[in-house]
C-alpha cells in the first residue's frame, strides 16, 4: 500500500476552514460570518485611526502623567453605556440596540469635534471626551458583533470560522494604521472622517447580517401582564404575552448561577491588569532602550511582528487549536504561557523579555483567547450571550484596566516611582489568579 503523506497541521487546518464554508455552513451561518467579519473590518479600521490621533492629541493637551486617572474614569463610563444599550435589548431588540449603539457612537464624535473646533482653550476636554467615546465604541460595537456571532453559528463551525474572522477584522485595523501613517489631511479631519465612515459601514454590514441571518430573539418565557382592572376587582390581561424584562440585578445575577461566566469575568479582568502592566513596563523598557529614532524603529518592528503572528494564528492556529482541544484545556495552556513569559521578565527585566511578554499578550488577545472566550458563550442562554457578556468583556475589561490604573496613580500619590520590577511583579499575581480560574472550568466547557 502506498503511504500517505500527512500534511502540515496548519495545513490541514486551512482545508478544514475551506471545506466547511464550501460544503457544510448553511446560508444563514454563511452570511452571519461574513456580515459580521465585514463590520469588525470597518470597526477596527476606525478604532485604529482614532486611537492613534487622539492618543497624540491627549498627550500633546493633558500630558501622559493623565492617563491613569482617566483609564480609572472610563470604567463608569462604560457601566452607563452598557446599562443604555442592554435596556435597549430588553425593550426595543438586537437590532434596534446596535443602531442606537452606532447612532450614540457618531453623535458623540460629532460633539467632540465640534467642542475641539470651537476653540483652543477646549483642547483638553475634547481630547478626554475622544478617549471615553473610543473605549466604549471599540467595546460596546464589538460586543453586539460577537453576540450576534455567538447566537447565529453552531459551535463546531464556530470552532473552525472565528479565527478567520478576527484575522479579516484585523485587516481592517492594519488598513486604519496605514491611513493615519500615508494621509494628507489633518488630524481633525482624518479623525472625524474615519469614525464616521466606519460607523456607517459598520451599521451597513450589521444591517446586511440581520436581513440575511435574523435576529436573535429572547429565549425567555411568555408572561401576560394585567393592564387594567374589571368592576370586580379582577385583573385584565393581553391576549398575548410578552417577554418579562430583566432588571439590572437579575442580569448581574446571571454570573452566580453559571461557573462558566465567573471563570470568563476573572479571566478578562486578570488579563486586563497583565495587559496593561506589562504594556507599562515595555514603554519604560522602550524609553530606556536609546535615542528616539532607535525605540521608533523597534516599536514599529514590533508591532509589525506582532500582526504578522496574530493573523498567521488566525487564519491557522486558531481553528486548530480549538477544534482538536476543550476549551478549558485552551483557556489553561494560554494562562501558562502568559505566567513563563511575565516570569521571565520578573526575572530578567531586559526590554528583549518585557517584548516577549506584550507579544504573548497581544498574539492571544488577537487570536486565541478572543476566539475561546467567544466559544465559550454559545451553548449558554441569550440572556448570557447579551446581558451577561457585556457584564463580562466590558465591565470586566475595565475594571481590570482601573485595578492597573489604581496601582500606578495610588504609587504615584505616594512619590514612589513604579518600577519594572513593579509592573511584573503585579502582572505574576494577576497571571497566577487568571491560572487558578481557568481550573475551576468544567470539564465538558
Amino acid at each position: 500500500m502506498e503511504r500517505r503523506r500527512r500534511q502540515f497541521a496548519p495545513v490541514r487546518a486551512l482545508r478544514a476552514v475551506h471545506t466547511l464554508i464550501t460544503k457544510e455552513c448553511s446560508a444563514q451561518e454563511l452570511w452571519s460570518a461574513g456580515s459580521s467579519a465585514a463590520a469588525l473590518a470597518c470597526l477596527y479600521c476606525g478604532y485604529e485611526v482614532i486611537r492613534s490621533t487622539s492618543n497624540a492629541r491627549f498627550n500633546s493637551t493633558c500630558g501622559a502623567a493623565q492617563l491613569p486617572y482617566l483609564a480609572t474614569v472610563a470604567t463608569p463610563c462604560a457601566t452607563a453605556s452598557l446599562a443604555g444599550i442592554s435596556k435597549v435589548v430588553d425593550h426595543r431588540g438586537v437590532r434596534a440596540a446596535c443602531n442606537a449603539a452606532c447612532a450614540a457612537c457618531a453623535a458623540g464624535f460629532i460633539v467632540a469635534w465640534a467642542v475641539h473646533a470651537a476653540s483652543p482653550a477646549w483642547a483638553c476636554p475634547s481630547a478626554v471626551l475622544i478617549y471615553l467615546l473610543r473605549e466604549s465604541y471599540v467595546m460596546i460595537l464589538s460586543m453586539q458583533v460577537w453576540s450576534f456571532l455567538n447566537s447565529s453559528i453552531r459551535k463546531a463551525h464556530a470552532e473552525l470560522l472565528f479565527g478567520p474572522i478576527q484575522a479579516v477584522g484585523i485587516l481592517g485595523g492594519t488598513v486604519g494604521g496605514l491611513l493615519v501613517q500615508q494621509t494628507i489631511f489633518s488630524a481633525d479631519t482624518l479623525l472625524i472622517s474615519t469614525s464616521l465612515t466606519a460607523i456607517a459601514g459598520f451599521y451597513g454590514a450589521t444591517r446586511l447580517g440581520f436581513v440575511s441571518a435574523g435576529e436573535p430573539s429572547h429565549d425567555r418565557p411568555l408572561v401576560r401582564f394585567p393592564v387594567g382592572t374589571e368592576d370586580d376587582g379582577s385583573k385584565i390581561y393581553l391576549a398575548k404575552g410578552e417577554v418579562a424584562k430583566l432588571t439590572w440585578r437579575e442580569k448581574v445575577g446571571l454570573l452566580e448561577k453559571s461557573v462558566v461566566l465567573q471563570v470568563l469575568f476573572v479571566v478578562t479582568v486578570m488579563g486586563e491588569v497583565v495587559g496593561s502592566n506589562v504594556m507599562f513596563g515595555f514603554q519604560r523598557a522602550l524609553q530606556g532602550s536609546g535615542p528616539e529614532d532607535e525605540q521608533r524603529r523597534f516599536s514599529g518592528r514590533f508591532y509589525i511582528f506582532v500582526n504578522l503572528t496574530a493573523g498567521l494564528m488566525q487564519i491557522t492556529i486558531t481553528p486548530l487549536v480549538l477544534s482538536r482541544f476543550s476549551l478549558r484545556t485552551v483557556h489553561i495552556g494560554l494562562a501558562v504561557a502568559q505566567t513563563g513569559t511575565v516570569l521571565g521578565m520578573l526575572a530578567y527585566p531586559s526590554i528583549q523579555k518585557v517584548a516577549l511578554a506584550y507579544l504573548m499578550r497581544k498574539v492571544q488577545t488577537y487570536s486565541v483567547l478572543q476566539a475561546a472566550k467567544q466559544l465559550s458563550y454559545i451553548p449558554l442562554s441569550f440572556d448570557a450571550r447579551y446581558h451577561a457578556k457585556g457584564i463580562v468583556d466590558v465591565l470586566g475589561a475595565r475594571a481590570g484596566k482601573a485595578i492597573a490604573s489604581v496601582v500606578v496613580i495610588c504609587l504615584d500619590l505616594q512619590g514612589a516611582t513604579v518600577t519594572l520590577f513593579i509592573n511584573a511583579f503585579v502582572a505574576v499575581l494577576a497571571c497566577f489568579a487568571w491560572l487558578i480560574a481557568t481550573l475551576c472550568l468544567p470539564h465538558k466547557a
